[in-house]
């Protein structure tokens, strides 16, 4: 809690900030109403009797003290001739004005109360009334939870997203967010879940477990109610899960949340964790991550470029620095906007391309809230092989030209992968990458990324295509 200090001459005066603060502010009586006063968040109001500013009297009746800052922890009436009453037992909303006090030129009111009632009687050229208020300081939304980990909440959406590299060793968010938080992110390289460390999140409904875990702790998941499903990525001989008390997630019917797992790693979390034995859950063998193999770039070392769709799933990109965009067709010229990067989930149904730093990517299927994609989007995608339609165009590369999408001929597009086609006349033989101005990303050598000049022959006459342009042999663009 922070104080503030408000001080106020034959009025009241507020000082707002966020450190200690004590401002006076002298003000005539020609600056009394007969109501009161407000200024910067705290009300002086008459509630019978007088405040008057002609008067060697100046107030005469009964006052309520208000603010929507916080509460008041002291008042002080304050005056160069006399407070003639405080009456005793005066009420306030944290109880009763203490007794005894002596009239004289001053009087004291200590307690915490949101309003302060106060019948008196105080004359006098100068008056100070100095209000003490203890303000809350915001709830934080984001800091450190272990020793390269930190955290983020996002008081919008619900959602809570950790972040680095370790073990994990406290839970912020639980003192304030906890039944506001509904969606969950952990980051690849997370290693260790400590006890109760998202204890109470009854807001979650599935949890991502990454494959770097190695320890979760006992009830880290305890009164997390409505979570229906966890996708756990570990090898089982590889973590420690200690339900203790098996009563993580939904606690009756017990075993109710389904816990997903690898194929090839379902007897052994069977073996290890059924339920009466350790893991309030029931392991289902159909957790499926994609491998995607990506092309380089090679014109940008290091910068690899594939596709992606899937029409129902939804999957989360590594958090390896991997990107996804989505292409508006332009011309003979994809202009890419991101809309995802590592750790974020792609919604099922939108065709992507995914820029990485290795040839390899590995998605893994997530229930999480999937970004929203607004941009325009000139991409299709297929869930299994199919024949391309004519001028389709697919992702590849060549040394000469960079990666970019080339149109194909009676080849096949391979499941789940991303196309384009092109369905004006003069089709290019290819596509290059532009990337959408606001975007910051590069990789794309655009300049070496021109399409040769290629030659056609159409009705007996020939024609020069560059770019997607056709000329004549003198030179002029044909349409």
């Amino acid at each position: 809690m922070r104080k503030k200090i408000f001080t106020f001459l034959l009025a009241l005066t507020a000082s707002i900030g966020m450190m200690w603060a004590e401002t006076v502010v002298v003000i005539n009586k020609s600056e009394f109403t007969s109501s009161g006063v407000t200024k910067e968040g705290v009300t002086l109001a008459l509630s019978s009797g007088s405040m008057n500013s002609n008067e060697t009297l100046a107030m005469n009746g009964s006052f309520e003290f208000s603010t929507s800052l916080g509460k008041f922890t002291g008042i002080t009436i304050a005056t160069d001739i006399n407070i003639m009453q405080i009456y005793e037992n005066a009420y306030t909303s944290a109880g009763w004005w203490p007794t005894g006090l002596e009239v004289g030129k001053s009087a004291v009111w200590t307690g915490e109360s949101e309003t302060v009632l106060i019948s008196c009687m105080v004359a006098g050229d100068n008056i100070t009334i100095t209000c003490t208020i203890e303000e809350p300081t915001p709830n934080p939304t984001s800091g450190s939870c272990g020793d390269n980990l930190t955290w983020e909440f996002n008081t919008e959406t619900g959602a809570l997203t950790i972040s680095g590299t370790g073990a994990m060793t406290s839970a912020p968010w639980e003192t304030y967010y906890k039944e506001d938080i509904t969606s969950l992110s952990l980051p690849d390289g997370l290693t260790a879940i400590p006890s109760e460390a998202f204890k109470g999140c009854t807001g979650l409904t599935t949890v991502t477990i990454p494959a770097s875990v190695t320890s979760i702790e006992a009830d880290a998941f305890l009164g997390c109610e409505s979570v229906t499903d966890v996708y756990c990525y570990p090898k089982a001989a590889d973590l420690d899960w200690n339900d203790y008390y098996t009563d993580d997630f939904i606690e009756y019917p017990a075993a109710e949340t389904r816990c997903h797992v690898f194929a090839d790693e379902y007897l052994e979390y069977i073996a290890r964790y059924s339920q009466g034995d350790g893991v309030n859950v029931t392991f289902m063998n159909d957790l499926e991550a994609v491998a995607v193999t990506t092309n380089e770039d090679p014109h940008n070392s290091d910068v690899y470029y594939s596709t992606f769709y899937h029409g129902t799933k939804k999957y989360r990109l590594p958090n390896d620095g991997t990107e996804a965009y989505v292409a508006d067709l332009s011309g003979s010229d994809l202009r890419l906007t991101k809309i995802a990067e590592g750790n974020d989930v792609l919604p099922n149904g939108v065709a992507v391309i995914l820029k990485a730093s290795s040839n390899n990517i590995t998605l893994t299927p997530s229930d999480a809230a999937a970004v929203a994609v607004t941009a325009a989007n000139s991409l299709q995608g297929v869930d299994a092989e199919t024949t391309a339609p004519e001028n389709t165009y697919v992702l590849s590369g060549t040394e000469q030209h960079g990666v970019g999408f080339y149109r194909i001929n009676s080849e096949n597009l391979k499941a789940h992968k991303a196309y384009v086609i092109y369905s004006g006349s003069n089709a290019p033989k290819r596509m290059r990458f532009v990337f959408n101005q606001e975007q910051t990303a590069t990789g794309i050598d655009n300049a070496s990324a021109d399409i040769k000049a290629e030659k056609r022959i159409e009705n007996g006459v020939l024609y020069i295509i560059k770019n997607g342009v056709r000329y004549n042999v003198q030179g002029q663009i044909v349409k």
